[in-house]
């Protein structure tokens, strides 16, 4: 925020208004309640002040669609560049040879996960069948004295 000076003893200090809405706002918008112009306005902004932001927002956004434009011309591999050489071209990379290792290092990999997990499951000694009758003193008795 800017801070400003009211006189001797008196520092206030201000805050900029932005165009973040809550989700409560954006539901509001969304169902057609209010503006977004509305909504900045409620957070204590003024009518002109609300409609600079709205358009600061929207040039903002148009530079920004006009930069990922740019952006994505220069790294389409489907747009052939100007001055391009042939030399460029990585098609002699074998993927093969990635496919292998990645494969092999994949199962490397799920084995020692596996064994670490193995290691880590405690052990309580046997599983042994019981029925219901026996359930009482096997489990809730059993559980009790412990």
């Amino acid at each position: 925020g800017t801070s400003s000076y009211g006189g001797p003893g008196n520092r206030t200090t201000t805050y900029g208004y932005t165009t973040e809405t809550t989700q409560f706002d954006d539901a509001l918008i969304q169902h057609g309640v209010i503006t977004k112009e509305q909504a900045i306005m409620a957070k204590g902004a003024t009518e002109e002040q609300a409609r600079a932001l709205l358009q600061q927002e929207q040039d903002r956004k148009a530079r920004d669609e006009q930069a990922r434009e740019a952006y994505s011309w220069q790294t389409d591999p489907t747009v052939k560049k100007e001055n391009s050489d042939e030399d460029d071209d990585d098609s002699f990379l074998d993927d093969d040879d990635d496919d292998e290792f990645l494969q092999q290092y994949r199962q490397e990999r799920m084995q020692q996960m596996k064994e670490q997990h193995d290691s880590k499951i405690p052990t309580f000694g046997q599983v042994i069948p019981i029925t219901r009758p026996e359930w009482q003193h096997h489990v809730t008795d059993a559980s009790q004295h412990s």
